[in-house]
């Protein structure tokens, strides 16, 4: 039996509905219907397995069909195709609704320690700041949500990509075991509702989407730590990065004794990447897993790389030894 554990994710998109019903029209409605469909043919063209997981992708899309029909928001009806994905329970599967006409900043950022979900970041000037928010704060819940391993990903993708708020309620306790509620309101600013991609704006509209992605760019970059010759960390954060970074990472590596890779919060990439990185590691070709595909399962290898790895076979060492944590 297929535990449906997404089923979550949809009460609560459904509870922090925005949109009113006054702004939705029947031509929304159809515009998420053809959304649906584009999603659908995306899915059984490029990804999706009959075989895999058991999932009948006709009838969820059915389901899904009959939410648009019932929807009164264009939130309701975002809602649907959201689920509809989510259905698939994979982090690379997901739905992105089109541009919002707004950008949220929560001022504050959480992650997983361990198994405990923390504030990392607080932004200065920001209201969780004001309202004395600090790094290393247990976030017990947002919004009503338990943050997890499993689920803080769906809450991230929730409250920042497919329903913004103008605040979150979270529930938090304070290094000294201080339990907090508090509203901590984002700060919203407007966007503009037509984007010129045209360069007619005299090619304002392409330079600040530009600055945008190279400023996302910037903050998946490798975060590279080094304590003398003893010791290097890297906190990797993704993948999806040139090999050349992966590259620097190991000749960096090289002299010391241990290298600690922290891979808590990877959001995944090209498998070139993690083969590189892998490769790297060892001086010996290894088997890392199987790659499978719909019409075959190939064995999936990392070329090492001889007397230029890291970790060399025969159990010596060049630098010492390598910890992940995920």
């Amino acid at each position: 039996m297929r535990i449906r554990v997404v089923l979550l994710l949809l009460a609560a998109i459904l509870t922090t509905a925005q949109a009113s019903t006054a702004d939705f029209r029947e031509s929304d409605r159809d515009h998420a219907y053809t959304m649906l469909r584009g999603v659908q043919q995306e899915i059984e063209q490029k990804y999706f397995d009959p075989a895999f997981k058991g999932i009948d992708l006709n009838a969820d899309a059915k389901v899904a069909n009959t939410r648009i029909a019932k929807a009164t928001s264009i939130g309701e009806a975002f809602a649907a195709i959201a689920q509809f994905t989510a259905e698939m329970d994979d982090s690379h599967t997901f739905f992105v609704p089109p541009w919002q006409t707004a950008s949220f900043d929560y001022g504050w950022t959480m992650g997983m320690v361990g198994d405990t979900c923390h504030v990392l970041k607080v932004k200065a000037g920001s209201d969780a700041a004001r309202q004395g928010v600090t790094r290393g704060d247990v976030v017990k819940t947002v919004n009503g949500l338990r943050p997890t391993r499993e689920s803080l990903w769906r809450l991230e993708y929730l409250f920042h990509v497919l329903r913004p708020q103008p605040g979150l309620h979270v529930e938090l306790v304070t290094p000294k075991g201080v339990a907090r509620e508090l509203d901590l309101a984002a700060q919203v600013r407007p966007r503009k509702k037509i984007v010129a991609l045209t360069g007619a704006d005299s090619g304002w509209d392409i330079a600040r989407l530009m600055d945008e992605q190279s400023k996302e760019s910037r903050e998946q970059q490798p975060t590279i730590v080094e304590l003398g010759k003893q010791v290097l960390i890297v906190r990797l954060p993704t993948f999806a990065i040139e090999e050349s970074a992966i590259n620097q990472i190991l000749r960096r590596a090289r002299g010391h004794e241990t290298l600690i890779l922290d891979l808590r919060g990877n959001r995944g990439g090209p498998l070139v990447s993690l083969q590189t990185l892998l490769g790297g590691l060892s001086r010996t070709d290894m088997a890392i897993g199987s790659l499978k595909e719909r019409e075959r399962v190939t064995p999936l290898l990392a070329k090492g790389a001889g007397n230029d790895a890291f970790v060399r076979g025969g159990g010596q060492v060049s630098g010492g030894s390598v910890a992940m944590v995920a």
